[in-house]
């Protein structure tokens, strides 16, 4: 799966305040001066390690139910905010939201996938954008994709889909 990254800038601002008169000492004496310095903190987010993540499920066996695996992102954003994240549909996206990965990349061959969020231990269905907390986005964002009832029969191959994930704070 594909991240697209967001990510926010520290801008730090530098100034200079400037004595009206010249300051001049004479040999051994120490002279000082002060100058100001401000920084600006935007609101924002980012991931923090890659900017890809990859998800390779367990090979599906004929007449398998489901298969499944957990990944975890981390994002770091500023004190206090809230972080909306969604996931697109991905490359080859199904009515009603849902996703599937396609043969060898092409849309002839699909087999339907679902995507969680784990907060609190609870999987929540992960096709509207989902609200985090500050708390929750100090920790690991849990991820699970999961296959069930995959169609038959398939077709033997390798099959993928590229999602988007999208943070707004």
């Amino acid at each position: 799966m594909g991240i697209k990254l967001a990510s926010t800038t520290l801008l730090l601002v530098l100034g200079l305040s400037v004595m009206n008169s010249p300051v001049q000492a004479a040999a051994g004496q120490q002279v000082s001066a002060k100058f100001d310095v401000t920084a600006s903190i935007n609101n924002g987010c980012r991931f923090t390690g890659s900017n890809k993540l990859s998800v390779d499920l367990p090979d599906l066996l004929i007449g398998q139910r489901s298969v499944s695996r957990q990944i975890y992102f981390n994002l770091q954003c500023t004190p206090g905010a809230n972080a909306t994240i969604g996931i697109d549909a991905g490359q080859h996206p199904l009515s009603g939201g849902s996703r599937a990965l396609a043969l060898d990349g092409k849309n002839g061959q699909l087999i339907p996938y679902q995507i969680f969020a784990v907060k609190e231990g609870k999987k929540i269905d992960w096709k509207n954008p989902i609200m985090f907390t500050p708390d929750e986005l100090n920790k690991q964002i849990e991820v699970d994709v999961e296959i069930k009832d995959p169609p038959s029969p398939l077709i033997p191959g390798h099959y993928t889909d590229t999602a988007t994930i999208n943070v707004s704070y």
